[in-house]
């Protein structure tokens, strides 16, 4: 149980857990929400960081909203495109990963991020 998590910010634990292996849980527990397309920045063999592209353009990961040059410029070292799937079931099928399927904790902090835009 969350009984440590404060309703009015999110655990700085998460951070941490959504950008060093379940990103692709919190994109598709956003994209479920609202019908926003994944998004990933790939390079031959890897995915390096699974996120959602806004209508707008901007994008949304666990440390809110910003740019897409941002967010390559923050996962560049070793990941050299951005690619768009329709939702993360079809960007985990291209590597063999598990169906990401949002836990209830994942999908309170998708909602607490759509609450804060």
């Amino acid at each position: 149980m969350d009984t440590d998590y404060h309703d009015d910010l999110m655990h700085e634990t998460d951070e941490v857990r959504y950008t060093e292996g379940d990103c692709n849980q919190l994109a598709q527990a956003i994209h479920e929400a609202t019908g926003w397309l994944v998004s990933a920045i790939l390079d031959e063999c890897n995915c390096g960081h699974v996120f959602v592209t806004m209508p707008d353009g901007h994008v949304l990961d666990v440390c809110g909203v910003s740019t897409l040059g941002e967010m390559q410029y923050t996962w560049e070292d070793s990941h050299t495109r951005v690619e768009h799937f329709k939702d993360a079931h079809e960007l985990t099928s291209l590597y063999g990963w598990p169906i990401p399927t949002p836990d209830q904790h994942t999908k309170r902090v998708a909602a607490k991020l759509l609450t804060n835009l």
